[in-house]
């Protein structure tokens, strides 16, 4: 009660609102229990489906939420975030009462349709969209700090919204590291772990290694990077792209989750003209070939676009390796030259 007695009248009417509308939830499910945190699916008195979240005040996290719901209740039009009907802190706890999306986290929703190229065509443009939002409805900006594939929602309608904040954080102008060193380790920078503050280009990591999740279906690691991103699947262009957004300095990576997608973008066109490869592989120098070459499975093997066929997929002879090697010398060494 000690807040309470502190408040000037507005703040304390607004504070006295929220209690009895807290109040008046219906506990329908508790969706998840730790020793700092319980949240619950709840109804309203109009029949609202929504999510409370209930976080121990000695754990420090949690805070961002009340800055959302002051840029909201301010008029700012949030799309990519949860509506926060609630807000509010007792002596112990404090309390977020916001809106419930319908739909499947990125993890659930690559589950079920699947992951490539496609699936990154399909979603990382919204995904960067929504990061956007947050690095640049604030100032200073929100910093995520949490981005991975199970906090990121996908509505039944295919809308893109971003959830759990409890780590999120403003960046402080001069301040060397974080507070608190907090994340998924598997999608989260080096920075978070105490080398320096985190800022816009720590999401951007995240970013980075959620399009490799998206493209491969696999848990990313921090060794990628140093191996180059080596999955076979990833096209040479996106590949390019990971390898930027994920490297060890900030100062490397993309400014801005806006950039992050222009580069992807880019990539995609890349990959649609067949730009991946540095020799284009055509239908007539194959022709030529075949007389001499035998595939072998699998057959070959699409690298960027389809037209690109990998040699990995051909066997040859000696006989046919010698012509084959003349060949190629008379075909490209002129277009070289």
């Amino acid at each position: 009660m000690g807040d309470a007695q502190a408040m000037p009248i507005d703040e304390l009417q607004a504070y006295l609102e929220a209690l009895d509308f807290n109040a008046s939830l219906t506990v329908m499910e508790e969706m998840k229990s730790s020793g700092t945190e319980t949240t619950q699916l709840v109804r309203d008195k109009l029949g609202r489906i929504l999510v409370r979240k209930t976080l121990s005040r000695d754990s420090g996290i949690g805070k961002i939420y009340g800055q959302l719901k002051a840029a909201q209740d301010a008029g700012a039009a949030l799309v990519h975030l949860p509506r926060i009907y609630a807000y509010f802190t007792d002596e112990s706890n404090l309390v977020v009462v916001m809106e419930h999306f319908q739909g499947l986290n990125l993890w659930e929703r690559l589950d079920l349709e699947g992951t490539g190229i496609t699936a990154a065509e399909r979603y990382f443009r919204e995904i960067c969209d929504a990061v956007s939002e947050l690095h640049t409805s604030f100032h200073p900006p929100i910093i995520h700090r949490d981005l991975k594939p199970t906090n990121i929602l996908i509505t039944a309608d295919g809308a893109v919204k971003l959830l759990d904040f409890g780590i999120s954080r403003e960046f402080r102008e001069g301040a060397e590291t974080d507070t608190r060193f907090l994340g998924t380790r598997e999608y989260a920078p080096p920075e978070q772990y105490g080398f320096k503050q985190t800022d816009e280009r720590s999401d951007i990591y995240s970013l980075g290694m959620i399009l490799y999740h998206i493209l491969t279906g696999q848990t990313p690691s921090g060794f990628l990077h140093d191996e180059g991103f080596p999955d076979e699947e990833i096209p040479g262009p996106l590949r390019q792209v990971l390898m930027q957004a994920t490297e060890f300095d900030p100062a490397r990576r993309f400014r801005s989750a806006a950039a992050l997608k222009r580069a992807f973008e880019h990539a995609l066109r890349q990959c649609g003209d067949g730009a991946a490869t540095p020799v284009p592989v055509t239908g007539a120098v194959i022709a030529m070939f075949l007389p001499f070459v035998s595939i072998v499975p699998p057959a070959a093997s699409v690298i960027c676009s389809e037209s690109v066929v990998s040699l990995r997929s051909i066997s040859v002879s000696p006989f046919s390796m010698a012509f084959i090697a003349a060949a190629m010398f008379v075909y490209f060494v002129p277009a070289a030259v």
